[in-house]
């Protein structure tokens, strides 16, 4: 079965803010005290995936040392995502659940022998968008563990799984760096101090969040979004005309830095700290207003519903949803001048 392991760097080693944590494991797999099944939970951009890879391949390395060594014929067979022995369970296709013939698939390859006589290595993510059949159907492979087989769930929402699937579990928690640790590394990508501070801002601080926004360019549509709430605000947009033109773009990535921009507002209104950005300055008028708490709320219930609308299994009127949020936003925003 093919791998579709995703790593952030090409040799799959720790981050530095990673390093205790893979100490722990290196000790674990030392003394052959690895658990059969460990649960990864992390906020996205932590570097779950990348660590969980370089585990992955160092336990199936033929080569005993701290790293893979890159150059066995294990180590090439992963590198080249056909590794007989690790299988990688994921979305399929536009799926929004992991179904169970997935999991029936990781049950039959799990009851076979190693075809390298070493761990079989199974690993599901998101662990959590496994629909009841298919984690039923994993929990019956955690009830009886194979003594040859590690199975690695990477969450991004843990409290999403099904309570007797974490209680089977090792649970490991992978902690981001604190800003300046993350600033440090996020320098080597990105000069601009300014655009580091804000990719940092806009991510909560995981750099490798920060990064992919900053390749995906989001700062650009991060502020051109800014520019068109305070247009809408102002009566010189059409709130039905952005509506459509919003259908044509990665809605559930607007949606995202819609919730990140009202905390941000949230936030200095309740400590009462100005707004400083240039392209947030203008929002600080309504910030102060007495009512606004009471309308930041509310805004914030229509646009979480919003979000579990377009992550869920149904499909949502698209024009209805963005034109509700947006009239959401022009009541936020009424007092707003620029």
């Amino acid at each position: 079965m093919n791998i579709h392991m995703a790593a952030i760097n090409n040799d799959w080693l720790p981050y530095p803010w990673q390093l205790p944590m893979w100490e722990h494991l290196c000790d674990l797999k030392k003394s052959d005290r690895l658990p059969h099944a460990l649960l990864v939970s992390g906020e996205k951009g932590s570097g779950k995936q990348n660590l969980v890879a370089g585990l992955s391949k160092k336990i199936l390395c033929q080569v005993a040392g701290e790293f893979a060594c890159g150059e066995c014929k294990s180590c090439q067979l992963f590198t080249a995502n056909t590794h007989p022995d690790l299988v990688y369970v994921s979305l399929v296709e536009k799926a929004k659940q992991i179904k169970v013939d997935q999991i029936r698939r990781v049950v039959d390859f799990i009851s076979k022998t190693s075809q390298m006589n070493g761990t079989k290595i199974v690993v599901i993510e998101p662990a959590e968008l496994m629909n009841i059949s298919a984690a039923n159907a994993l929990l019956k492979c955690l009830e009886e563990p194979a003594g040859d087989c590690l199975i690695v769930l990477i969450s991004h929402a843990s409290h999403r799984l099904l309570p007797t699937i974490r209680s089977r579990c090792q649970s490991l928690s992978i902690p981001k760096p604190n800003l300046s640790a993350a600033e440090s590394w996020l320098s080597t990508f990105i000069n601009d101090v300014a655009q580091r501070q804000k990719l940092l801002s806009l991510s909560n601080g995981n750099p490798l969040q920060a990064l992919a926004y900053w390749e995906a360019e989001v700062l650009t549509i991060y502020n051109g979004m800014t520019d068109k709430l305070l247009a809408l605000s102002t009566g010189d947009i059409s709130l039905i005309q952005w509506a459509q033109e919003l259908q044509k773009t990665d809605v559930a990535l607007w949606l995202d830095l819609n919730q990140k921009l009202l905390w941000q507002l949230i936030k200095s209104q309740q400590t009462d700290i100005p707004l400083e950005a240039d392209n947030l300055q203008a929002f600080n008028t309504v910030v102060q207003q007495a009512d606004f708490p009471q309308r930041a709320y509310k805004l914030l219930e229509v646009l979480q519903a919003s979000i579990r609308e377009v992550q869920g299994q149904s499909n949502p009127n698209m024009q209805l949803l963005l034109e509700t949020l947006l009239m959401h936003w022009q009541a936020v925003l009424r007092q707003v001048r620029r």
